[in-house]
């Protein structure tokens, strides 16, 4: 019975233990689980399965009992061996076979090998020192209407209070502003110069300007005539002097005046734009490759279309037959150009 505690502890490393000539465990992870009868949550753990038809030996158990027992590796599988021959011959007569703390084996009515997991081990690493919890349901007591009422009232009356709280807040922090700009324009003296003020929020009025008469003197009016004088003589004077010679008054003595120079004058000329009209180009095709696009357009030129590119359309060089003012004129020449081009097209600018 060596074979069968060695496949035991196989159990608890590997997924799958073959018994070569009998058929292999299988080991699949269950999630925890809660036994609604008795309240009792279950921990992760690991279900065991018997598949008869796994009967290749993979060296795994035999090489693990030579290892175990100090034997070779062909005593082993004639441990295995004779474990195999005696347990079927248990099956046949209807006995079962039990494995210890694993599970037994038994034939049902149908002639069929059935294999019974025992629950007295846990073959899940995941869940090593888990035991089962007693999951008690837990008792809410339900408020009574009345109550919940209450409460609700309580929550309604809060909520004024606060809003009403916020209101007197913001209107404690207003009323001094609204009080500092009523009172500020009467405590300013007139006349005080507030030109560095906001215009936004003016504290003092501006004065408005007046106007009056000024009265001209007679030394003003033969200053103005000799002003005016001498404007005229600097209108003929040519551009090229720099120096003048100006009297300062009618038979007196003059003085050396610096001309200014001229500035000189940039003349800016407006580009003025086309205007953009609606126009229809016949379109031939559409090449990615401009060498290919230009190939096209000496063709048609060459049998005698008014033929160009007119740029790229989505990444295309398009390749038009001719350009036309009107959606009848080019219509028409499309249906002409269909007959040689099947592929041509309308296309509105």
């Amino acid at each position: 019975m060596k074979p069968i505690v060695n496949i035991k502890k196989l159990l608890y490393q590997y997924d799958c233990v073959i018994i070569p000539g009998f058929g292999g465990f299988v080991k699949n992870p269950c999630s925890a689980e809660l036994n609604p009868f008795n309240l009792t949550l279950y921990p992760p753990t690991a279900r065991i399965t018997f598949n008869k038809n796994l009967q290749n030996n993979d060296g795994l158990l035999a090489n693990y009992i030579s290892e175990t027992e100090n034997i070779s590796y062909a005593e082993a599988l004639l441990q295995i061996k004779d474990w195999v021959t005696t347990t079927q011959n248990d099956l046949k007569e209807n006995k079962k076979v039990e494995i210890d703390g694993l599970g037994f084996f038994h034939i049902d009515i149908n002639d069929k090998l059935i294999f019974t997991q025992s629950k007295e081990f846990n073959f899940s690493t995941e869940s090593y020192g888990l035991s089962p919890v007693l999951a008690i349901p837990v008792d809410r007591e339900k408020l009574p209407e009345k109550m919940k009422r209450e409460v609700k009232a309580a929550n309604i009356e809060v909520q004024r209070k606060t809003s009403k709280a916020k209101r007197y807040r913001v209107a404690a922090i207003l009323m001094p502003l609204l009080i500092l700009l009523v009172v500020i324009p009467f405590l300013i003296p007139k006349g005080v110069n507030s030109s560095h003020y906001s215009d936004m929020l003016p504290f003092t009025f501006l004065k408005k300007a007046t106007y009056s008469e000024r009265e001209i003197l007679e030394t003003e009016t033969a200053e103005s005539s000799v002003s005016f004088e001498f404007k005229n003589e600097l209108a003929n004077v040519p551009d090229t002097i720099r120096y003048i010679s100006v009297p300062l008054y009618e038979g007196g003595s003059s003085v050396v005046v610096r001309l200014k120079e001229a500035e000189a004058v940039t003349t800016f000329v407006k580009k003025t734009e086309r205007m953009s009209l609606n126009s229809y180009y016949v379109v031939g095709g559409c090449f990615s490759v401009y060498e290919n696009a230009q190939h096209f357009l000496n063709k048609l030129q060459s049998e005698g279309y008014n033929a160009s590119i007119i740029g790229k359309r989505k990444n295309l060089f398009t390749v038009v037959y001719g350009t036309y003012s009107t959606r009848k004129e080019a219509t028409e020449q499309l249906q002409a150009i269909r007959e040689n081009n099947t592929s041509a097209w309308l296309l509105k600018n």
